[in-house]
């Protein structure tokens, strides 16, 4: 259902933080999936990662069109999406797993959606 792409060459400095920071990611919807994602004003749960990407709260019935694809970006920056072709796009920087997931939950919660 995701697509990560590959930035970077096999064995690259680059290659081995996309695949931290995709693991990172990865971990990030488990701990959502476990309530262990949580800010002052309360929990970020699967359906708030969905309406991030998306722009939908829940899978419509007949599912999506496209799968998910995450990018990556050597720009020290907040995650980025778009929730016309279901990208991500997620910082390098963010390699440290606790850094992650506060900023993830920052960007969910600060950005509610259109309007």
């Amino acid at each position: 259902m995701v697509d990560v792409s590959t930035f970077g060459r096999t064995g690259s400095n680059a290659r081995h933080k996309s695949e931290d920071v995709a693991q990172n990611f990865e971990s990030f919807v488990h701990d959502c999936e476990d309530g262990m994602c949580t800010y002052d004003g309360g929990v970020v749960k699967v359906d708030d990662v969905l309406r991030f990407i998306t722009g939908c709260s829940s899978v419509p019935p007949g599912g999506f069109d496209a799968r998910f694809s995450i990018g990556f970006t050597e720009e020290r920056k907040y995650p980025k999406v778009s929730t016309c072709t279901f990208e991500v796009v997620l910082p390098l920087h963010l390699k440290n797993y606790n850094t992650f997931k506060d900023i993830m939950i920052e960007s969910i919660v600060s950005g509610p959606g259109f309007g």
